[in-house]
């Protein structure tokens, strides 16, 4: 998916539509931490979402970039994974349950994405959505929260 969730979106019904899932994983393009995907693992009714150590790639200034970072940004808009505005963002989940509702798990996994407008208005725009789970630590590329140092 090419459009970034906002988390308080995901509650209320949520929960219910997801009924039936009794395994999840994958990457999540969260707005209010935009410069990080986070990792989302479920097994029953438990639930972990963990922003990733990395950045996005699209997230570090391009005049920090590596030659790996150089080489890899050029395979990923080869291979046609890398979009023009945001980069190397995205979601990709992978749901496995029971007897679930298709059609009701992908409306409210749609209810929680940002609407066109909110992404036309850009990540600068973002900020004013209530960061519930991280209170802001990972919006923005902060070269100090690398793991490796140079985020390569």
């Amino acid at each position: 998916q090419l459009q970034a969730l906002e988390a308080s979106r995901a509650d209320g019904g949520g929960a219910a539509a997801l009924a039936g899932v009794v395994r999840a994983k994958g990457q999540l393009w969260v707005a209010t931490a935009n410069a990080h995907h986070v990792d989302i693992h479920a097994a029953g009714r438990m639930v972990g979402l963990q922003p990733s150590d990395e950045p996005y790639l699209a997230a570090i200034p391009r005049s920090e970039w590596d030659e790996n970072q150089r080489a890899g940004q050029k395979a990923m808009e080869m291979m046609g994974a890398w979009h023009p505005e945001n980069g190397d963002r995205e979601s990709e989940v992978v749901l496995i349950g029971v007897g679930l509702d298709r059609a009701r798990v992908l409306a409210e996994l749609d209810a929680a994405l940002l609407t066109d407008e909110e992404m036309a208005g850009g990540a600068s725009s973002w900020r004013a959505f209530e960061d519930v789970l991280w209170d802001g630590r990972y919006f923005e590329f902060d070269p100090e929260s690398c793991s490796h140092g140079g985020c390569s």
